[in-house]
């Protein structure tokens, strides 16, 4: 509250309810979809279903995020999660048909609300707190991404999949009723052209940024369905404990950097974004050759592995902090609602074409050399894009 007032700290506290919420109901979906179908195959199909026609509708949620209410929206948002949680307790069991709606619906919802959510920071906020108050989102959605999943499928295994609705009603509700009283006059956002991918195309830093962000989801967002496991159960098939512990280091870096970045920024790490993304993607990149040539002295690459994982974890809180913030203070309020909706759009199509694309080239030459092969690439497409000074 003392860095950005009281507006921003009941954004965010309402933004952390709401983020356990949706982290408890997606790490319980999967394992009652599973539990009814008893099919890897058709629990695939369910989640392609979910996940798509949302996505789609992405592009379109910009500009009603631009001229509608914007706390408002976050109000209807999670009442609306709320809501269908509540609906779907009203079954014993809740049908598949059903519940495939509700999750389409609950996935629009929640693409919504980080939109709406975002241009609200920039509304509330002023530009030379943006960076502190990022980095405190950063660590309470991180420590929710840490502790719900654990919470969610401990409650899931006790009390079943109905105790999680009822728990999700109960935290999209107070995360609403939260947002109710955050103070906030809304600025009028004056319709601008050109409209949201010819501004981003006609702003050549901006553009550089953008694709960069889009390189990184296609080359790196994939480490963990695909590298980590590649490297660590099937090159040095280390036990599942020891997995999990190499794998959350990367959180606990980014934790730590989070903290470090409320605090600190007037060091201004945007001013060496080149040099952060040099280190980080080099240190994937290391990772990624020493696999194969430290098979026959497995702790040691254990070590290395958490410790660079560690660094990975500070280092890319350190570029996507600063970067947010970035976006939220050079790209115009009445070009936001558009610009992070083509963000989330063109990530969420390339998330699942990078795990595709690194799938079949750590088949080819191994998780390890795919590994330091994708951030290779991003290391030269760093040295050619155009960074802000």
């Amino acid at each position: 509250r003392a860095v950005g007032g009281r507006a921003a700290a009941l954004l965010l506290a309402g933004r952390t309810v709401s983020r356990f919420g949706s982290s408890f109901y997606l790490v319980a979906l999967p394992l009652y979809v599973l539990e009814r179908t008893g099919s890897l195959g058709a629990s695939g199909l369910f989640f392609t279903l979910t996940s798509l026609p949302p996505l789609l509708a992405v592009p379109f949620l910009g500009p009603l995020v631009e001229r509608a209410h914007r706390k408002g929206l976050l109000i209807l948002c999670d009442f609306g999660a709320s809501a269908l949680c509540a609906l779907l307790l009203l079954f014993p069991g809740p049908p598949l048909p059903f519940l495939l709606a509700g999750t389409m619906l609950f996935h629009l919802l929640s693409h919504l609300f980080e939109i709406a959510s975002k241009v609200l920071f920039s509304e509330l906020c002023p530009p030379e707190r943006l960076s502190s108050l990022n980095g405190i989102k950063s660590l309470l959605d991180h420590g929710a991404a840490v502790l719900a999943p654990a919470a969610g499928a401990l409650l899931f295994g006790l009390c079943g999949f109905r105790a999680i609705l009822l728990l999700c009603a109960l935290a999209y509700g107070l995360s609403a009723l939260q947002e109710c009283f955050i103070p906030y006059a809304p600025r009028p956002i004056q319709q601008a052209e050109p409209p949201g991918i010819r501004y981003l195309l006609g702003r050549r830093e901006l553009f550089s940024l953008f694709l960069l962000v889009m390189a990184l989801n296609f080359f790196v967002a994939n480490s963990e369905e695909i590298i980590f496991p590649g490297i660590l159960v099937e090159l040095y098939q280390f036990p599942e404990s020891r997995y999990g512990l190499a794998v959350s280091a990367s959180t606990a870096g980014t934790l730590l950097a989070s903290l470090f970045l409320i605090r600190a920024a007037r060091l201004r790490p945007l001013e060496h974004l080149r040099a952060l993304f040099l280190v980080n993607s080099a240190l994937m990149a290391a990772l990624g050759l020493a696999a194969p040539l430290l098979r026959s002295v497995p702790k040691l690459y254990f070590v290395l592995f958490f410790t660079f994982q560690l660094l990975i974890g500070w280092l890319t809180a350190c570029i996507n902090v600063p970067l947010i913030s970035y976006f939220q203070t050079r790209v115009p309020l009445e070009q936001q609602g558009r610009f992070f909706a083509l963000l989330a759009f063109f990530s969420g199509i390339l998330i699942p074409l990078g795990i595709s694309y690194t799938g079949v080239l750590a088949d080819w030459l191994g998780p390890g050399a795919a590994y330091a092969c994708n951030n290779l690439c991003v290391i030269v497409l760093v040295l050619l894009v155009r960074l802000p000074d």
